[in-house]
């Protein structure tokens, strides 16, 4: 059998529609990274993916103009600019093109090199949507309960401007009795993804294929344990047979024309490796720490003014923001469930004189406000013919941590042997302490005794096989890899992707070298059982309880 040729394209979105293919202009060899790179039981959101490549910018690019990739420059191509979206897309015949990675080009992600006679080369780099919650700070996020973790990512992405293309999100397991009672001025999109996973112990990242060239997948608890091992890809047109009768003949579609049947091909990943790294004890941890988070609500004043605000007379001020802080634990942020309507007179006054005597122009003052769960925003009009000094409060149910309670069990014979490993788990929104204590002591089973493991595994698309591989498979797969001389053959989800296209292959194909970062499924997959005499329980792939 032949081999396929596998092909890569960069594309662009230079009119806000439409993919054009730059590849004709694309030098060297892109390099992509996406996903979740560690493999500890705190990795769980993916960090910011990223795309590195270089553009000719010598007269022999595809418009034969030098500049043609300097923004500023006249003959720079329309659009090209930081923001400008940005995918990689692979192709292989009889098979739909699988778009692998999709961002937009970073600020400061185009780096022009000088020089008439120089190298004439532009470096890109692309930042994926992980990004965009990387440095979105959640703004004026309202308190809610009863929520589970895909209503509270919900929520999250509501606050932000810039959305992934589609979303595919399992329904929570738990329901939060309150999410975000932890935001702050500064709190990101990023870190509340990573606080409801840690609560949750579900993940979160980008899915770059054919279904979606960019979703942004969360699996909820319990999502792994039903996942079962990849063994078969889909094959490329080359590879697929006809469809034959019960005698063996070829079946014949109204045209004469012989019925292709949509084939897989079988995975088999023993030996196909380039590359691997195995560690031995890494995750060990022979003491588990693991933290919920009660809350409880209180009434009085969550915000004051420290100082009197100058008005002028006629003037407005907007954006005054006030941080919630309880007034009677010496000032230690809090949130808020609810906030009382403000009262003219006692949230809000308005004096002539600034330490608040003088006469009182309240009557004058024009007041709203934006209430979220850390702080609320005024704006503030003095209709008046004269200056004033204005004082503002809040008051309302007010949210704080009152007792955080810390289940930590232990192992003594594994702290013997390799003494004491902490593993500390913080789960800010999970409230229950039985939550702390079914999952401390599942964790600790996982990992108090070391293990040899597969940290990532990488290959070169030289075979059939393994092209359909790096097309077919993707972040959350579970595979199955068996590898001789650590003795080493069990099930692993793959959590990150890296790869870099080395060169030809096949007359006009490109050849990928490509590396799953993987997490071992054992320590990830949990599974109940009733213990009899007639049981048994060595497989590798599961942790068992009864």
């Amino acid at each position: 059998m032949s081999n396929i040729v596998l092909q890569m394209a960069i594309e662009a979105m230079f009119d806000g529609s439409t993919w054009t293919d730059i590849t004709e202009d694309v030098l060297g060899a892109p390099v992509v990274q996406t996903g979740i790179f560690g493999n500890s039981d705190a990795d769980r959101v993916a960090g910011v993916g990223t795309l590195k490549f270089e553009l000719n910018n010598s007269m022999s690019n595809s418009a034969g103009l030098a500049g043609y990739y300097s923004p500023g420059h006249a003959n720079c191509r329309a659009g090209f600019k930081a923001g400008l979206p940005v995918r990689m897309v692979y192709k292989m015949e009889g098979m739909a093109d699988t778009p692998k990675w999709r961002g937009t080009i970073a600020p400061g992600g185009i780096l022009v090199a000088p020089g008439l006679y120089g190298i004439r080369r532009v470096q890109v780099t692309c930042y994926d949507w992980m990004q965009q919650a990387n440095i979105h700070r959640l703004q004026l996020m309202a308190y809610t309960t009863s929520k589970r973790g895909d209503e509270a990512l919900d929520l999250i992405l509501a606050n932000m401007p810039v959305q992934p293309a589609s979303t595919l999100f399992d329904n929570g397991v738990y329901t939060f009795t309150s999410v975000f009672d932890t935001v702050r001025a500064f709190t990101t999109a990023m870190s509340e993804f990573q606080k409801i996973c840690a609560s949750e112990r579900g993940y979160l990242y980008l899915r770059h294929n054919r279904v979606s060239d960019e979703q942004l997948v969360w699996e909820a608890y319990g999502h792994r344990d039903s996942i079962t091992a990849l063994t078969a890809v889909s094959a490329a047109l080359d590879e697929c047979g006809y469809l034959l009768d019960e005698d063996g003949l070829e079946v014949l579609d109204e045209d004469g024309v012989e019925i292709l049947i949509d084939d897989v091909v079988e995975m088999n990943l023993s030996g196909a490796f380039a590359d691997m790294e195995v560690v031995h004890g890494a995750n060990l941890a022979t003491r588990v720490s693991y933290t919920v988070y009660p809350k409880e609500t209180f009434a009085g004043t969550l915000c004051v003014t420290q100082s009197r605000i100058e008005l002028g007379a006629g003037e407005t001020k907007s954006g005054i923001k006030l941080t919630y802080r309880d007034q009677d634990a010496g000032g230690t942020k809090v949130s808020a469930a609810a906030i009382t309507p403000l009262a003219s007179g006692t949230d809000y006054i308005m004096t002539a004189n600034q330490d608040g005597s003088g006469t009182d122009l309240t009557s004058d003052l024009v007041v709203s406000y934006t209430a979220g769960v850390e702080g609320i925003e005024f704006e503030i009009t003095n209709n008046g013919a004269s200056k004033g000094y204005v004082y503002l409060q809040a008051r309302g149910t007010g949210v704080r941590i009152y007792d955080k309670i810390t289940k930590t069990i232990s192992n003594a014979a594994s702290e013997l042997a390799y003494g004491t490993i902490e593993l500390v788990i913080d789960a800010p929104y999970q409230e229950d302490p039985l939550a702390a204590d079914v999952f401390s002591l599942t964790v600790l089973a996982g990992v108090m005794e070391p293990a040899s493991e597969i940290r990532k595994v990488t290959f070169l698309s030289s075979t059939n096989m393994l092209k359909s591989l790096f097309l077919g498979a993707d972040l959350g797969n579970r595979v199955l890899i068996p590898e001789q001389m650590s003795g080493i053959s069990e099930a692993y989800f793959i959590q990150g992707m890296e790869w870099t296209d080395i060169g030809a292959n096949d007359g006009p194909g490109t050849l990928v070298k490509f590396t799953w970062f993987l997490k071992r499924a054992a320590v990830d997959v949990l599974k109940f059982v009733v213990w009899d005499d007639e049981g048994t329980w060595d497989d590798a792939d599961y942790r068992w309880y009864w």
